[in-house]
């Protein structure tokens, strides 16, 4: 961005009509003005670059803290799921239970009834062989008595 002092001289001369040497007061600001803003340049990119800096280091710490509070709140949510879960498996066993408790009872009642049934049978069988066998010894004791009469 630095204009050289020949450069400077004719543009003063063609616009303004003016001759200007090397050590006209005019140059001396010139100098100084171009000292001024190339200091002003490497201090606005030394703040640029602290700047940028402190921006690091900020986005660091957001990070750190955005994954930390990630991490709290994905923790939190599993936490939550589990206990979701085991609830659920809880009430869905709690349930299967009671089905097979009253498959089992409604099975066992069902046994009862027929062995009731085979009981009631078994001991009509029986009253019908006792009353067989009591006819036949009847039987033998009439056809023995009438042996023995004659």
């Amino acid at each position: 961005m630095s204009i050289s002092i020949e450069d400077l001289t004719k543009e003063i001369a063609v616009k303004h009509g003016i001759a200007v040497s090397r050590n006209d007061p005019i140059m001396i600001l010139h100098t100084i003005n171009e000292r001024l803003i190339k200091d002003g340049i490497e201090a606005q990119e030394t703040s640029l670059k602290k700047l940028k800096e402190d921006l690091e280091v900020i986005y660091q710490r957001w990070d750190s803290e955005a994954n930390e509070k990630a991490e709290l709140i994905l923790n939190s949510s599993l936490d939550a799921s589990k206990t979701q879960i085991i609830e659920t498996l809880h009430d869905e066993t709690e349930k299967i239970l009671v089905s097979i408790n009253e498959s089992v009872q409604n099975h066992l009642k069902n046994y009862i009834d027929q062995l009731n049934i085979n009981s009631t049978d078994s001991r009509r069988a029986a009253v019908i062989n006792l009353v067989a066998s009591c006819i036949t010894i009847l039987s033998v004791i009439i056809i023995t008595i009438a042996m023995f009469a004659r």
